[in-house]
């Protein structure tokens, strides 16, 4: 507590106008467009070749799963007007990546084709 204290974050409107801008920052269309466009089409290829038809069924649905969710990142951010999502926009990517999270990781796989 006390080293919380001690840093200098200033009055909390000040703060949240900071994290709002790093956050702004992190979501930004030029920063993760690609990544997730490539993520998206090498699951996709995965998914479609005979490794990925053969997953047991558990992890076939969480791919799937995986996949949709890169799908409606991108839609969030294809659906954006300008450089920057709007405040709505972010909310919603923010989800959606949570939801990535919870689902865990593509396969290794798809992962070492990135």
């Amino acid at each position: 507590m006390e080293a919380m204290r001690k840093l200098d974050l200033g009055d909390d409107e000040e703060f949240m106008k900071e994290i709002n801008g790093l956050t702004k920052g992190m979501f930004a269309k030029e920063a993760i467009r690609e990544p997730i466009v490539k993520i998206r089409d090498e699951l996709q290829v995965f998914l479609a070749s005979d490794e990925g038809k053969n997953l047991d069924e558990k992890e076939r649905e969480r791919c799937t799963l995986v996949l949709r969710k890169y799908a409606a990142v991108l839609e969030v951010y294809d659906k954006s007007e300008g450089d920057a999502l709007t405040d709505s926009e972010q909310q919603e990517a923010s989800r959606l990546f949570g939801e990535l999270q919870a689902l865990g990781p593509p396969p290794e796989e798809v992962v070492e084709r990135i």
